[in-house]
């Protein structure tokens, strides 16, 4: 399910909610940890909703994703987190 295509789809009705909803985070930064995060059932529902634009139930999965520890890490790993994560020896 991971493919490009899905990916690419995904991306496309995710972004406009990842703006709104996900503050503080680089979009792109925020796009793909979403992405990465999220498990196939979410990905089918947000790809099943990309016909229309994002929905409610668009936004619901994004947010329950986006509020999840997994996604949650993902957005503290930026390029800075890394650089102090060197520098700490972690």
């Amino acid at each position: 399910m991971r493919d490009t295509l899905a990916r690419d789809t995904a991306r496309r009705a995710i972004t406009p909610v990842v703006i709104q909803r996900v503050e503080g985070i680089p979009t792109e930064r925020a796009v793909t940890c979403v992405l990465d995060t999220a498990d196939d059932a979410q990905l089918n529902g947000i790809m099943q909703d990309s016909l229309d634009g994002p929905t409610q139930m668009t936004t619901r999965i994004v947010t329950d994703i986006a509020f999840s520890e997994p996604a949650q890490v993902c957005f503290r790993r930026g390029p800075l987190w890394r650089w102090l994560g060197r520098r700490a020896g972690i």
